[in-house]
């Protein structure tokens, strides 16, 4: 059967993967799944569960808050600030639950937190450039 590479790659590591047979993933259009020599193929993958499988193995989940995917040259890249690989759905589930949709909210709290910052810095600016007190 024929295989591809993938590429998995977030902000502390780098993981190659060969023999790849198929990968299972959604986007904002729902669920699809790429095999060896799939055309040129970009998209942005949702916050949750991919997965993939080696030749004469078991399904690896993996874990991330959302991904950038291309496939190009039979070699599927995904880029994410964050990923988490595990054979058990159980337990990768809870990990993800746990994991990085605790993070997820952490870092909704920052972004709400700088936009509060950011409109109030324009308040200001705006009412320094019409003199008001």
């Amino acid at each position: 059967m024929n295989c591809f590479e993938l590429q998995l790659m977030d902000a502390q590591q780098t993981r190659v993967v060969d023999s790849v047979e198929s990968f299972v993933g959604s986007d904002s259009s729902g669920s699809f799944s790429l095999w060896a020599h799939h055309q040129r193929f970009i998209t942005l993958l949702e916050f949750g569960l991919a997965r993939y499988r080696c030749r004469d193995q078991t399904w690896v989940y993996i874990a991330m808050p959302g991904a950038l995917l291309l496939f190009e040259d039979n070699c599927l890249q995904l880029v994410s600030r964050r990923f988490l690989l595990d054979p058990d759905y159980s337990s990768i589930s809870e990990r993800l639950t746990q994991t990085l949709l605790v993070e997820e909210q952490a870092l909704e709290k920052a972004r709400q937190s700088l936009r509060h910052m950011e409109e109030r810095v324009v308040h200001e600016l705006l009412k320094n450039a019409r003199g008001l007190p």
